[in-house]
């Protein structure tokens, strides 16, 4: 292969993964404003952007600054790392399984009923009052 042809492979395979980025970025943008009942002009009024933006950020056909993903995190009420990381600004790293599971939870917590919140929120504390008494 010349030289030319291995830039342009290489361009492609980069082309691809940002496009992949921008997609799943975009999929997980639009399923959330989706769940919190939120149109895309009032999340764009809320950012100060236009609603075309916010279109083109859910369509993958652009991705956000990151000090945007901050806000949008924000206001999606989800991970700023998650949505920096489906940008591309921070890089994937595999979380330990308790640590994935956390983040799985805490992304859930707005969607678990009064009932289950109590009894995590209990058994949570009874741990944590456990942990103080065997310190004593």
């Amino acid at each position: 292969m010349h030289q030319a042809e291995l830039g342009r492979a290489a361009l492609s395979r980069a082309s691809t993964l940002s496009d992949h980025r921008t997609v799943v970025l975009g999929e997980t943008l639009r399923r959330r404003r989706g769940e919190l009942g939120i149109s895309q002009s009032d999340l764009a009024r809320r950012l100060n952007v236009q609603q075309q933006t916010i279109s083109r950020w859910e369509n993958g056909d652009a991705v956000p600054r990151p000090w945007r993903i901050t806000a949008l995190a924000v206001e999606l009420q989800v991970g700023q790392d998650d949505l920096l990381r489906s940008a591309g600004y921070m890089p994937h790293v595999e979380a330990p399984p308790v640590q994935q599971l956390l983040h799985t939870v805490f992304d859930r917590l707005p969607t678990l009923s009064d009932g289950d919140l109590f009894l995590l929120m209990d058994r949570a504390w009874q741990e944590f009052r456990g942990r103080r008494v065997r310190a004593m």
